[in-house]
């Protein structure tokens, strides 16, 4: 009976983060349940105020657990949600400690400034596998979609050198953007993209768009990763190659995928450029292209 009780609390105490979830926008009963779960939690008994804080905690954080997949975590996902609620649940249970209302009453208020899982990232180092850095907690933390912008080459040079950027997207709150440099629409260029964010040091060479059909003659590597760019140089040791699609195959890549179309990123044999991030390079002959050359010239001279 009292994990039905305490459940249906914390389902009042929660329900404006669902009924949003939901669109639905009722002020009138958000304004009633919170109300009536915080009656409910001034009124309540001390093993009542834990289990009430245990599902309060699971209802609203139980996302970091589930973000875990991400890094091949996924059999911590339940130890982390029952450790979110053993916590929230003993910050709860320190609420009723006295019975006297007043007590009650300030210690809720206080535990409102307490937030264990809200954080500021403010220095981080991000690849594949692993997150850290300089965390203030205590803070919001903002998050954006991160991208790389790649442009097919056309050249006549054996070798070339090529500029990319890495940037983030932001339609609203431009106000916390790392440049305010626009290279597509509402993506701006990430000049705090460091190499640790994300590098490529395996390329493949291909004659198609498919990263299976690999190509010889061609030779790629990363020159320089800096301010929010990535530079890549190109060479091409066999004349007889003219077209060549450059696929970037690293791992710690993922993070900054974004396919218009819903593709999963991949790596793996076979994939294409639907699954991860490629450009080409078209090789040109200079005869190709029209102009005056040596030899006769037939015509009136100019006076």
């Amino acid at each position: 009976m009292i994990i039905l009780k305490t459940f249906f609390i914390a389902l009042l105490f929660s329900s404006s983060i669902y009924l949003e979830y939901f669109n639905i926008n009722a002020t009138f009963l958000n304004t009633f349940f919170g109300l009536f779960s915080i009656y409910l939690l001034l009124t309540i008994t001390k093993k009542e105020l834990f289990y009430t804080g245990f599902f309060i905690g699971i209802l609203w954080f139980w996302w970091i657990a589930v973000s875990l997949q991400y890094y091949d975590l996924i059999y911590l996902v339940p130890f982390i949600i029952i450790g979110i609620g053993l916590i929230y649940g003993v910050l709860f249970y320190l609420t009723g400690l006295f019975k006297h209302i007043s007590y009650r009453v300030i210690a809720l208020f206080l535990i409102s400034f307490l937030n264990p899982f809200e954080f500021n990232l403010t220095e981080i180092d991000v690849n594949d596998t692993d997150a850290s850095g300089s965390k203030i907690f205590g803070k919001i933390a903002r998050y954006y979609y991160g991208n790389l912008i790649l442009d097919d080459i056309t050249t006549m040079d054996d070798e070339v050198n090529k500029t990319f950027n890495f940037v983030v997207y932001a339609d609203d709150n431009k106000e916390l953007l790392p440049s305010n440099r626009e290279i597509l629409f509402n993506w701006y260029e990430n000049i705090l993209h460091q190499s640790i964010d994300g590098n490529n040091s395996e390329f493949n060479v291909s004659r198609d768009y498919n990263s299976s059909n690999t190509l010889n003659g061609v030779e790629v590597s990363v020159i320089e990763i800096k301010d929010g760019k990535i530079t890549i140089k190109v060479k091409r040791n066999d004349s007889s190659v003219d077209f060549a699609v450059i696929h970037f195959m690293s791992g710690n890549l993922r993070w900054l995928w974004y396919s218009k179309y819903g593709d999963e990123y991949n790596t793996s044999d076979g994939s294409s450029c639907l699954n991860h991030f490629c450009f080409s390079v078209t090789w040109q002959n200079p005869n190709e292209y029209s102009g005056v050359g040596s030899g006769e010239f037939n015509g009136t001279k100019a006076k």
